[in-house]
């Protein structure tokens, strides 16, 4: 049944799915009308909606973007791949294989998603590489899909809101993280979530050899390095600082020292700009010297390209429907058929629908948060489980949102619409399990 059922999907998105940012420019055009025709905004109101929106993520787009280098130059180095190829290596079939590709990319996406990104998206590549008889195109979509079946320790919203200045201070406080990513529920959740998607995704494999697409050869073509060794006598002044570990070294540890400083102030609340320092920390140790770990980043920041064109498309559409009106009419219409029992869940759907014009947990958390916590404290619903609602709604539609597989698909070299029909399937299971646990844990 799932086979059929994601091949439905698989058959359905290869003709009618378009590209990553065609979507995008879609979803502008549609939310441009909506807000003119349900929303009451004039064309020029609309306009300027657009304008206003269009760069108003610059700050939020950057701590992205920064996450994802960070996380791809240090999943992209020597030390690292060899410990992936090692780990591709083990399973002999592609059952083996999709479970031991889930639950390693689980794993590296919970401590940060953009190093679960990239390097989910490399073992699947070494994978392919190192074993025949391999669906390279499950593979990428297991990649991905471990990504956002989960919220780990850099997920945007309950680091937000467990750093001290967050816009909705005032209202809900400073909220730690064992009353988030930590609790007892949260963990059950993310347990169910697991089993249920690996399980899914490995009913997925094919059964048959003609049904097997493997990787293109051409994907494991690596250039040749060439790299001029000098003698440190003969290296002039700049190329002995470009080279120098032991500058390497003082960085990093002023950025250890205040790793330390940090956590023992704050413990294990980690924001985004820490997890951003640390993967910095760690990219030029495994790198040694300021020149390679600048050559790492330059080869990294290709993957960042789509959100980089992408975002502001997306702030764009924010802005039109904050200021149209739009997302307080999605909200509002959940929160008109809730109750406290069921907040929670209807948070979690209408997040999930909202996701598709706005990802990114932080920037939806701008526009929704205030309506779904005021409505919260209303119906007595705790600000954590708000926020968790809200966050895993993000997460979820996320796997049938291509704005984020496009740092994936750029390892892979592959295109949305090889790999989202199996994303589709599974977000249909993780859908019924996580909105029905959040309704009754």
């Amino acid at each position: 049944m799932i086979r059929k059922i994601t091949q439905f999907f698989v058959n359905l998105v290869k003709k009618y799915l378009p590209d990553a940012f065609t979507v995008a420019l879609c979803f502008a055009v549609v939310i441009f009308a909506v807000g003119m025709i349900v929303g009451g905004q004039s064309f020029g109101q609309m306009l300027d909606h657009w304008a206003t929106g269009f760069f108003s993520m610059l700050p939020f787009t950057l701590q992205m973007i920064m996450v994802m280098f960070t996380g791809h130059a240090l999943a992209s180095s020597n030390i690292v791949k060899r410990g992936l190829r090692t780990i591709a290596r083990i399973p002999n079939n592609n059952v083996q294989a999709i479970i031991l590709l889930y639950a390693c990319t689980f794993a590296l996406c919970y401590f940060n998603w953009g190093l679960g990104l990239i390097g989910g998206a490399i073992i699947a590549k070494e994978i392919a590489h190192v074993k025949r008889g391999m669906h390279f195109p499950l593979l990428v979509a297991v990649a991905y899909g471990a990504n956002n079946t989960l919220l780990g320790l850099s997920s945007g919203i309950p680091l937000l809101v467990a750093t001290e200045g967050h816009f909705l201070e005032a209202e809900i406080g400073v909220i730690p993280l064992s009353q988030t990513l930590f609790s007892s529920w949260n963990i059950i959740i993310t347990v169910c979530s697991f089993a249920v998607c690996i399980a899914m995704y490995a009913a997925m494999a094919p059964k048959t050899t003609d049904l097997i697409i493997e990787a293109d050869p051409a994907l494991f073509e690596e250039k040749e390095i060439v790299e001029i060794k000098k003698d440190r006598k003969d290296m002039t002044f700049s190329e002995k600082l470009n080279s120098s570990k032991i500058l390497t070294g003082l960085v990093v540890a002023i950025g250890l020292l205040y790793f330390v400083k940090y956590v023992i102030n704050n413990g294990a609340n980690l924001n985004i700009e820490t997890v951003i320092i640390l993967f910095f920390i760690l990219g030029m140790l495994v790198y040694g010297t300021p020149k390679k770990y600048s050559d790492a980043v330059k080869e990294s920041m290709i993957s960042c390209a789509g959100i980089a064109l992408q975002f502001p498309i997306y702030a764009s559409i924010m802005g039109m429907m904050k200021s149209a009106g739009i997302t307080d009419m999605i909200a509002n219409g959940f929160i008109e058929m809730s109750t406290a029992e069921t907040f929670p869940l209807f948070t979690f759907l209408s997040a999930g629908l909202i996701n598709f014009m706005i990802p990114g947990g932080g920037s939806q958390w701008a526009v929704q948060g205030p309506i779904m916590v005021a409505a919260g404290l209303e119906l007595g619903v705790e600000p954590a489980k708000v926020a968790m609602s809200l966050a895993w709604g993000d997460v979820w539609t996320n796997l049938l949102q291509p704005f984020w597989a496009i740092p994936v698909l750029a390892v892979a070299k592959l295109e949305i619409k090889d790999v989202m029909g199996y994303c589709a399937t599974v977000a249909i299971g993780m859908g019924v399990v996580v909105g029905g646990l959040l309704m009754i844990l």
